[in-house]
């Protein structure tokens, strides 16, 4: 596989289109095209700059050699699906501990709360300053509470 061929392969491997390499490496889409051809080649720092997006070594980027192509080519594909998978697999387990706690952190919220209220009804004097205090407290909790437990609602996944 050839330079040209190399810049195409790993281009429509990535998904992008000739305008969003262009865009990333800073020239125009005429310029990838015929990159992509053969008609002409990249600066020495466009070639680095290729290496870096499409994440692949010097050696087989500029190489000629097939072997070296499928070997790296393999690399970089095992190494994307292994790191992709245990990067979903972290953030599905970060996700369920995060919802746990914010679970638990409104139970918990929402029992102070009422216990507190409870509490001051049956034994603080209606009329003092520290009745009002414990209730606007108890109804602070009970609030944050609800606004947990409404993220939690608006935010389910499936």
């Amino acid at each position: 596989m050839t330079f040209h061929e190399k810049i195409y392969y790993c281009r429509k491997k990535s998904g992008m289109s000739q305008e969003e390499l262009a865009e990333k490496v800073g020239v125009s889409r005429q310029a990838v095209s015929k990159w992509e051809t053969g008609e002409a080649v990249p600066e020495l720092n466009k070639v680095k700059q290729l290496k870096e997006i499409f994440d692949v070594s010097f050696d087989w980027l500029l190489s000629e050699n097939d072997e070296a192509e499928t070997n790296e080519a393999k690399t970089v594909r095992n190494e994307n699906t292994f790191e992709n998978k245990l990067m979903k697999q972290n953030q599905k387990f970060l996700n369920i501990y995060l919802k746990t706690y914010m679970i638990l952190c409104a139970a918990m919220l929402l029992i102070i709360g009422c216990g507190l209220i409870v509490f001051t009804i049956y034994s603080v004097s209606f009329r003092s300053y520290v009745f009002f205090l414990l209730i606007g407290s108890g109804l602070l909790l009970l609030t944050a509470s609800g606004l947990i437990i409404r993220y939690l609602i608006k935010n389910k996944r499936k």
